[in-house]
Parts: structure tokens; C-alpha cells; sequence
């Protein structure tokens, strides 16, 4: 479908607070958002096409905050092999690149009509985005990048952004702006790479400063990796515009909550993206393949931990933006909210965190996020109410992306997790062994 007028009649959650128009319809015009409101107050498309959807439900698409494109596939186990194949074969920036398609649309299936990938290697990202943005490739709105800034030797040096110094820092982000990165992506801990650590921050806070001022300097927005507690200390004080995952590890390795941060990260209007279920997968991973019990305690710990510390922090006033940090599994980005919701938040709050909110986060309100007229026509139809019961994302009936339905591929559906499936549900409280 490829029209260039389009009405869409259904249940409409506009993502604008609680406004829903019953018995609404959703007019598109050129791949833009012509009207929204009651039917009998929205004109049908002129010579275009009109869909009924009666009860279900038609929202924005969902934003994915976080996202690494380049992984994913059969027979990877860890960052090691994808350095492997990088490094051995002639085309394995090529295979990498192939891969972040396939991903890009195992997401959109779904969906997610934006996502902002998080570190790649190289120019592969900011590939995907001119490609899908030319039209060589479907997908959804692309925001990338690039190569993530990390100290010699940190977390992802191995997509070839390695800084020191104050010097080194601006050089790098004057590098990734002449490269049309959308936003600066910093390592300001250690994280999964061999030989780095996590529980310690990685950049000096004169580096973070001036790392920060050069990218705002550019009209470049910065999110850092912390899951350091030092690590989330030096983001706040330079005011980095979003801290993703938040750890809070201390040397010793325990994961403490520091209201002081919290409170600092509000007084700034800094966002957070939680990218909660990357303890979750890795938990329900280890207990359906026999994992050690220290590996699943130690996961279990991580997980309830996130979720006490999302819980206070959304007391706490923190915007948080909807993440999946989908490295090893694509498709599966409800089980994040539904983890949101277990926290503590509405059906309601985790859908704004995951579309109008998501978009203001990453900039991009003016252009998505929410159902408004002039906005880009991007919305999913789903065949429950996510209002009640966030489960009722999974029952996708259509994703439209600037106006067109997007019909996936064959190799897109059989990518699928189980998690993706109309009708599953993620059972967090027997994951999490209290059920």
C-alpha cells in the first residue's frame, strides 16, 4: 500500500496525555498527518484509501532509544566474534551492515518507526540511515551516532573512536559532526568489552566537560553509557542530555541507588534510558539453557536492582525514554515496557515514554512521536487496548511508516522472537523467582 491519501478509522490514542478519540479517524495526506479527531468531524481521504479497524487500536509508532544494529544474528556469543569477523574477513563490515538491515526491520515489524542506534563500527550506521533515508532499503527513521567516543582501550574501542584528553575529545566530536552523526554518543564507563570495567568511570570530568560543550556547541545532543556510579556523577555534572542503563556499581561491585544524582539529574531536566530488559534476556536466557547459579543470582540481583532504582526514579520526577539496547535479540521491544509497568509505571506512562516523550528526548518532536496534524504519518494499529494492558502491543495488525503500510519480508517474520507474538506475555514475576 502506497497511497497517497489515506483515512484510518479506530480507537486513536493521539500520545498527546490521555486524549482518545472513540469512533476517531486518522486522515493521511503525502505521508503526513492531515487530521485527527471523531469521524464525523475528519473528512475520508479524497480518491485515497479507507481502512476501518473498528475496535482496535491506533497509535504512534514506537521510538526505540537505543539501539546496536550491527549484532545480533545466529552464532555470535559475544563482542569477541564480531571483532573476529571484522578483522578477518574482507567483508565483514559488509555482513555487518546486512545485519543492521535485517535488524532495522525485524524492529519495524513491530512497530518501531524510530530508533537511534547507539554505537556501531565505522560508518556502518550512519550507512543504514543514508540508505533507508534514499530509499535503497525499508526501514524506520534512523538516528545514529556513529562511532561512540571512548577512551583508549574502553568500552567499544573497537569501532575506532578512541579519545583522550580535553583535545582529543572535541577533535573527536568535530570528526563525528563532519560525518552527519545525529547525536554524540559517550562511553563514560567501562561496560561489556573485554578488559574494561564497569564498575569504575572511564573519562576525567574535564574530559566529559569539555566533550559535552563541543557537541552542544555543534547543536548535537550527548547520551553516555554509565553503569558506574562515578560514571553517572561525571555525565550529570557535565549535563550530559540522557545517562543510559544508570547502573549505579561501585568497585565492590554492588549496585546502590544515590537519591543525590536523581536529584541532580531532575534539577537539570536530564532524561534516562533505563534499557531494563538487558538483564531480563539475560536472565530468562541462563534459566532455559541450564546457566551456573552464580550467573543467574548475579542477573537476578541486576534486574531487581534496575527495577527498584526505575521505580525511585520515577518518583523522583526522572523523564525516561523507552530503550531495548537490542544487541543480541530484535523484536522483542514490549518486554521492556511491560517491565516499565512492573516498576511502577501506567499502561499509560510506559506508551509515552515509548512515543511522545521518547521523541522529545531524542529531538524529534517536531516530526513524530505523537498523532498531529503535520506531523509524519507514523502509527501502529494493535488489536486490544494498551491502555489496560500494555500486553495488547504484541497484537500488531499494521505498521505505517510516512504514510505507507510496511509489509514485512518473509526473512523478517521467521526473525521474530517468541517474545513478538501476539498473544505472549513475558512472565517477569517467575523470571525474577518470586512467583
Amino acid at each position: 500500500m502506497d497511497e497517497s491519501s489515506l483515512s484510518l478509522d479506530g480507537q486513536v490514542w493521539t500520545a498527546e496525555g490521555d486524549k482518545v478519540f472513540h469512533r476517531g479517524r486518522v486522515r493521511v495526506e503525502n505521508g503526513q498527518i492531515a487530521a485527527v479527531g471523531r469521524k464525523e468531524d475528519v473528512g475520508v481521504a479524497r480518491e485515497g484509501t479507507h481502512l476501518d479497524f473498528a475496535d482496535q487500536w491506533i497509535i504512534p509508532g514506537l521510538i526505540d532509544a537505543h539501539t546496536h544494529l550491527m549484532f545480533g544474528g545466529q552464532g555470535y556469543s559475544g563482542y569477541d566474534d564480531y571483532i573476529r569477523e571484522l578483522r578477518s574477513q574482507s567483508n565483514g563490515e559488509d555482513m555487518a551492515l546486512l545485519r543492521a538491515v535485517k535488524n532495522a526491520q525485524i524492529h519495524q515489524a513491530v512497530g518501531v518507526t524510530t530508533l537511534r542506534d547507539s554505537g556501531a563500527v565505522d560508518a556502518i550506521s550512519l550507512s543504514l540511515k543514508e540508505g533507508i533515508s534514499r530509499g535503497y532499503v525499508s526501514g524506520p527513521r534512523v538516528l545514529a551516532c556513529g562511532r561512540p567516543i571512548t577512551i583508549t582501550g574502553g568500552h567499544f574501542w573497537w569501532c575506532n573512536q578512541e579519545a583522550d584528553g580535553a583535545d582529543g575529545v572535541r577533535r573527536a566530536v568535530r570528526q563525528l559532526h563532519r560525518d552527519k552523526a545525529d547525536f554524540i554518543k559517550i562511553m563514560a564507563s567501562g561496560g561489556g568489552t573485554a578488559g574494561t570495567d564497569p564498575r569504575r568511570p572511564s573519562f576525567t570530568l574535564r574530559e566529559m566537560q569539555a566533550l559535552v560543550q563541543e557537541a552542544h556547541a555543534r547543536g548535537l545532543k550527548c547520551s553516555a553509557h554509565c553503569e558506574a556510579t562515578g560514571s553517572v556523577r561525571r555525565a550529570v555534572q557535565a549535563g550530559v542530555d540522557t545517562i543510559e542503563h544508570a547502573g549505579f556499581q561501585e568497585p565492590d561491585g554492588t549496585r546502590t541507588y544515590c537519591p543525590e544524582l536523581v536529584e541532580m539529574m531532575v534539577e537539570k531536566g536530564l532524561s534516562y534510558c533505563p534499557t531494563i530488559q538487558t538483564a531480563y534476556r539475560a536472565l530468562s536466557r541462563y534459566r532455559r539453557a541450564g546457566g551456573s547459579e552464580e550467573r543467574i543470582r548475579a542477573a537476578r540481583y541486576k534486574l531487581r536492582r534496575k527495577l527498584e532504582n526505575l521505580s525511585r526514579m520515577l518518583e523522583a520526577g526522572v523523564t525516561v525514554a523507552a530503550g531495548t539496547d537490542a544487541i543480541r535479540t530484535f523484536g522483542d521491544y514490549v518486554v521492556g515496557l511491560e517491565l516499565f509497568v512492573h516498576a511502577g509505571m501506567s499502561p499509560q506512562q510506559a506508551l509515552l515514554s515509548a512515543t511522545s516523550t521518547a521523541a522529545s528526548v531524542l529531538g524529534v518532536d517536531e516530526i513524530t512521536g505523537s498523532i498531529r496534524q503535520g506531523k509524519s504519518a507514523d502509527l501502529l494499529v494493535v488489536g486490544g487496548n494498551p491502555l489496560s494492558d500494555i500486553a495488547n502491543l504484541r497484537q500488531v495488525k499494521m505498521v505505517i511508516q510516512k504514510g505507507t503500510r510496511v509489509t514485512p519480508a518473509p526473512h523478517v517474520e521467521a526473525a521474530l522472537p517468541d517474545e513478538a507474538a501476539a498473544g505472549h506475555r513475558s512472565d517477569i514475576g517467575r523470571v525474577l523467582g518470586v512467583q
